[in-house]
């Protein structure tokens, strides 16, 4: 936390998501590089999501003003990782929209959203999507109107389309 930045309202919440998002990273990692144990990282999973739900069903979405920038990042990371909870990552996805710009950084609502609509089987808005293609490539999924991506992309602040697939990509 910057100067700056003022106090978060709930500091206890901060940390606690904190932790968590702390603990998710840690499991994933793991996961990656040795391939297990997957059954006590889907434990984990479903811990913070059981958690996350509270949280949200108590105070609606975690916002800057309330958990900090930091806390408001965690919040996001736990749910955009939730690919088990497709409903209550859109069911947040609209909670994050309901907010104030400032309250909740909209690059961060464009990668979820992108998520949201992945799993539903529609093209993605935003191209923060990735799957693995052809001879383990990472491709992007489906996007909408791609003409108008880099836009899209600027108008929440995000970066141009190229420079993240090359990022992706591993390049």
């Amino acid at each position: 936390m910057s100067e700056l930045e003022p106090a978060p309202e709930i500091p206890q919440l901060s940390q606690e998501l904190s932790l968590m998002a702390a603990a998710d990273q840690a499991a994933r990692e793991k996961l990656a590089d040795d391939n297990g144990p997957e059954d006590a990282f889907a434990e984990l999973d479903r811990q913070n999501m059981t958690r996350m739900k509270v949280i949200v069903a108590e105070l609606g979405w975690p916002t800057i003003p309330m958990v900090g920038k930091d806390g408001a990042f965690d919040a996001w990371l736990l749910v955009q990782q939730a690919d088990t909870e497709p409903e209550f990552q859109a069911q947040c996805l609209e909670l994050m929209r309901a907010c104030d710009a400032e309250d909740v950084p909209r690059r961060l609502m464009g990668f979820l959203d992108d998520r949201v609509r992945v799993a539903d089987g529609k093209p993605q808005l935003y191209g923060t999507q990735f799957l693995e293609g052809a001879y383990g490539k990472p491709e992007p999924c489906p996007i909408e109107d791609p003409e108008k991506l880099d836009e899209r992309r600027e108008a929440i602040g995000l970066g141009p389309f190229e420079e993240y697939r090359r990022q992706v990509e591993g390049g």
